[in-house]
């Protein structure tokens, strides 16, 4: 099969096989439901569902997110990037208020802006996010805010392999 083209499933969903940003209804990516070119497009899709996995290909995504969904967020790591840079004040991942099971993986979130670090970060859940992890990224840069915060009550948060640095609060 040619990656490169865009085709259609049996359902009459048009999927680009070569999109940066991909969405998977599996853990083992091997379901693929959508490609899409920014993150926040792939979570916001109604075909996107609690349990998927949005993988993200290495570059530079100028982006800030709002994750209302339990997800997989998977980036390839150094080279995957979301940079806030002339964005404006917000948080570079923001878990929504009672948003659960979310895991963030293999991204570099950086240049985020905030006027306080109880309400500003690099990843900032809200309240309520039970079984929240991060692992294998680095957080920078996020000036005004701090790197991660995640408001309670929350239960169960892993935070793992971080490098986490740079931050003004």
């Amino acid at each position: 099969m040619d990656y490169l083209q865009t085709t259609i499933l049996n359902s009459g969903n048009t999927i680009n096989f070569a999109a940066p940003v991909r969405v998977y209804s599996d853990l083992a990516e091997t379901t693929l439901v959508g490609g899409y070119t920014t993150i926040q497009a792939a979570i916001n899709d109604a075909t996107t569902l609690n349990g998927y996995v949005v993988r993200v290909d290495a570059g530079t995504y100028n982006e800030k997110l709002s994750v209302n969904k339990s997800l997989y967020i998977r980036g390839t790591e150094a080279t995957c990037i979301l940079d806030g840079a002339g964005l404006g004040n917000g948080s570079g991942i923001t878990i929504t208020n009672a948003t659960t099971g979310v895991s963030i993986s293999g991204l570099t979130v950086r240049n985020h802006a905030g006027a306080g670090p109880n309400s500003f970060a690099g990843i900032y859940a809200v309240g309520g996010n039970n079984n929240l992890t991060v692992q294998n990224c680095t957080i920078r840069d996020n000036l005004g805010g701090s790197g991660f915060c995640a408001n309670g009550p929350v239960d169960i948060v892993t935070l793992n392999n971080l490098e986490v640095f740079g931050h003004t609060n």
